[in-house]
């Protein structure tokens, strides 16, 4: 590549965080980024289905008061469906079992958008 160019590559400072060295209850106590929260439950516990069952109001709650992020908890449920060994009636029982009924109408609406993207992806 001529040198010229150069200047025109972004420069990205990654930063990897080990979720192995993380607890459970601290990713649980993260208040200020609910968000990553979210992401790092789902990364760190996506094999351990009793775990996600019993702590789904950890990955959900969040959008509860961020309806404009449907599009980000469609793809957490993706990703917990396509990688945990939850079954999609569970899932189902999980969003129904919501006393929130706003929440339960965005989790409804992004599983169906989520269960026909993995439909579509042949998973």
């Amino acid at each position: 590549m001529p040198s010229y160019l150069y200047k025109f590559i972004p420069f990205v400072d990654f930063i990897f965080v080990n979720l192995g060295t993380i607890s459970n209850e601290e990713l649980l106590d993260l208040s200020d980024d609910i968000l990553l929260k979210s992401t790092f439950l789902a990364l760190k516990n996506v094999q351990d289905a009793n775990f996600i069952k019993s702590h789904f109001n950890a990955f959900v709650n969040f959008f509860s008061n961020n309806p404009n992020y449907k599009n980000y908890l469609k793809k957490v449920l993706v990703y917990l469906y396509n990688h945990s060994a939850i079954k999609r009636d569970e899932f189902d029982s999980l969003i129904a079992s919501q006393t929130n009924k706003s929440l339960q109408m965005n989790l409804a609406t992004a599983a169906k958008g989520a269960w026909a993207q993995a439909v579509e992806e042949g998973l």
